[in-house]
């Protein structure tokens, strides 16, 4: 019986210490690809409602972890067309603020449409050389629930605390959405088919209806009454921008317009970037097919302040030593995870090739735009 009873003793003991062998083996970490890890944790049953609910605004309770440091946070999809995509997009809410971006909410964007993963960062830094406000954009990898989701960047999303930390007073903010942010009633019948409010939450959009108002009309001092309530100047900035970078999407959609506190002016600024540096229709062609600025260009001091940004902005910006340098930097900075990314796997897209079709773009364009401008008076 004893003998029986020391048998069962070093049984017992075995199980024990093979489970305490078990206990002490960590867990792989995320490997970083030496970029910021985004490391989120969510209960698996509300996960797997999460991804059910790809086109409703469903928050769900999660931790992220950054750099060792936990934070609570709650995620939701983000976006409209890119609901669909393999590869999705998300809002994250801290209870406190990002460590990278010092703001309560970002977005973690998949650029799902960019296989060279670059154009955001580099029309971003082209607007840095301009007046207008711009978010701030970094590149991180991302994870849930220890699975890989692939190659993120960073986002600061333009909202009151965007230009709270920018000492920016707003009274109005609008979002261009639907394919429809006209500056002409000829075009646009009601300004809510083409401008969503963002702040503040109410229902008036008389100050907006105003400006339209304006920008549609065909009064003799139209410069001086456009002036007093919207500033030209940025707007023009913001094209020659849109214009360099064939930026399309911006055109009649995806960007905001700040009514500024301080100016009483409505001013442009930028947004959603991603469909920067590709050919597609007509709408950025020399000088433009915006209604407003093809307006604007029947006047002799628009046009020469318009021809004097873009020469600032090539000279300043839109050269091959300032962006060439940018590209290959943040090429080396995210190659690694790039290539560990499912979304670019499936694609079979190749980050050396995407990023020379980047350049090609910058040196037809900055060759085109040249040849506009000698003939531009």
């Amino acid at each position: 019986m004893v003998r029986n009873f020391i048998k069962y003793l070093l049984y017992f003991l075995l199980i024990v210490l093979a489970g305490s062998c078990e206990l002490v083996v960590d867990t792989p970490l995320p490997k970083d690809y030496g970029l910021p890890v985004y490391s989120l944790i969510i209960d698996e049953e509300d996960y797997g409602l999460f991804k059910k609910n790809v086109y409703s605004n469903l928050k769900i309770n999660g931790t992220l972890i950054i750099s060792g440091k936990e934070y609570k946070i709650k995620i939701r999809h983000q976006g409209f067309s890119s609901r669909g995509n393999f590869k999705k997009n998300y809002i994250i809410e801290y209870e406190m603020s990002d460590p990278i971006l010092s703001c309560p909410k970002i977005i973690l964007s998949a650029q799902a449409i960019d296989p060279s993963m670059v154009r955001s960062f580099v029309t971003s830094e082209i607007f840095k050389h301009t007046d207008l406000y711009i978010f701030d954009i970094h590149p991180v990898v991302f994870y849930i629930n220890g699975n890989y989701e692939g190659l993120y960047f960073l986002i600061e999303p333009v909202n009151l605390y965007f230009f709270l930390r920018r000492n920016v007073k707003v009274d109005e903010l609008y979002k261009a959405f639907n394919g429809n942010a006209f500056f002409s009633y000829e075009l646009l019948k009601d300004v809510k088919y083409g401008y969503e409010k963002e702040y503040p939450e109410d229902e008036n959009f008389r100050s907006l209806e105003k400006l339209i108002s304006i920008t549609s009309s065909n009064t003799e001092d139209f410069p001086g009454h456009l002036e007093k309530v919207f500033d030209v100047e940025k707007f023009l900035q913001y094209w020659v921008v849109t214009i360099l970078t064939y930026n399309w999407d911006g055109v009649i959609h995806n960007f905001y317009l700040l009514k500024n506190g301080s100016t009483g002016k409505y001013e442009v600024v930028p947004w959603d970037l991603d469909r920067t540096f590709v050919q597609e229709g007509s709408l950025t062609a020399f000088p433009g097919g915006n209604y407003l600025i093809q307006k604007l260009m029947n006047y002799e001091k628009y046009r020469t302040m318009y021809k004097n940004y873009f020469r600032k902005i090539l000279n300043d910006s839109f050269r091959e030593d300032v962006l060439f340098p940018k590209i290959d930097s943040l090429k080396s900075l995210i190659i690694k995870a790039y290539y560990d990314d499912r979304w670019i796997l499936s694609n079979g897209y190749d980050i050396n090739y995407e990023t020379e079709k980047v350049k090609s773009f910058i040196k037809e364009r900055i060759i085109y735009i040249e040849n506009q401008l000698r003939n531009f008076q």
